[in-house]
């Protein structure tokens, strides 16, 4: 099945929620939003820092698909659609954009990476103060190569990593 959205700028990076009946884009001008697929309607929108050019950034359902993660220059933007609240979590130790970006099955942990890569721990942020950060897991890892993707396992134990330098 074909679904056509109208966008007023070109579409940098789209996710489908985890039971396929949601579809989240972001724009280049910094425009996020969310449409229910079938029947195909516009549920809400967010407008935020447009993506890093080239179209550096991600965008990722969380695995229960209540919230997305928008990947940007210096922060990840969580963004609980259903109630219209925000956090930001600061990306100072990945150096550059978030060129990649991973949930673990169970939503607990939210991964990112550029050059290094950072693991937070996400399973309480919607019940701390709004100013408090999402604690870390561990220290960040750098690469000596960009990363290009990250995948959890499906036990969530392991991270996987592809790299521009073929390891």
């Amino acid at each position: 099945e074909v679904a056509r959205f109208q966008h007023s700028t070109p579409v940098a990076f789209c996710s489908f929620s985890p039971d396929g009946r949601l579809l989240a884009t972001w724009d280049t001008d910094g425009m996020a939003t969310l449409r229910q697929t079938n029947p195909p309607r516009l549920l809400a929108s967010y407008r935020t820092t447009p993506p890093a050019p080239p179209f550096q950034g991600r965008i990722s359902f969380s695995p229960k698909g209540d919230h997305l993660a928008l990947g940007q220059q210096n922060e990840i933007l969580l963004w609980q659609w259903t109630s219209g609240r925000q956090r930001t979590i600061p990306v100072r130790e990945l150096g550059e954009a978030v060129s990649a970006m991973a949930f673990s099955p169970d939503g607990r942990f939210l991964a990112a990476a550029c050059s290094q890569i950072q693991i937070w721990d996400v399973s309480g942020v919607w019940r701390q103060p709004d100013e408090s950060e999402a604690p870390t897991v561990g220290q960040s890892v750098g690469h000596s190569a960009s990363i290009l993707d990250l995948a959890f396992a499906p036990d969530g134990a392991t991270l996987a990593t592809a790299e521009s330098d073929q390891q």
